[in-house]
């Protein structure tokens, strides 16, 4: 079973805030499951790409020695594995 954090419809800086929050929580109970992240596809979209899904997938691309990421089938979902604090 996974870990779920729903972002749905937030703003980025919210979104990501929530997402270290808890994703460091995770770590603290020394939980590694993997994390299912619902962002969505598009909802809150500047033309036609999605903000949150774009920035969000470029933070964890960036933070490749802390986790561990995958896309999903579904363009709404991006899972990440827990490896080391966030900042």
């Amino acid at each position: 079973m996974y870990n779920e954090i729903d972002l749905h419809n937030l703003d980025f800086r919210l979104a990501l805030s929530i997402f270290k929050r808890k994703y460091n929580e995770a770590l603290k109970r020394k939980d590694k499951r993997e994390i299912l992240i619902i962002h969505g596809y598009g909802a809150n979209k500047l033309g036609h790409i999605p903000i949150l899904a774009t920035n969000l997938r470029i933070f964890l691309s960036k933070n490749k020695d802390k986790l561990s990421y995958r896309l999903s089938i579904n363009p709404g979902v991006t899972y990440v594995t827990p490896i080391s604090r966030l900042d």
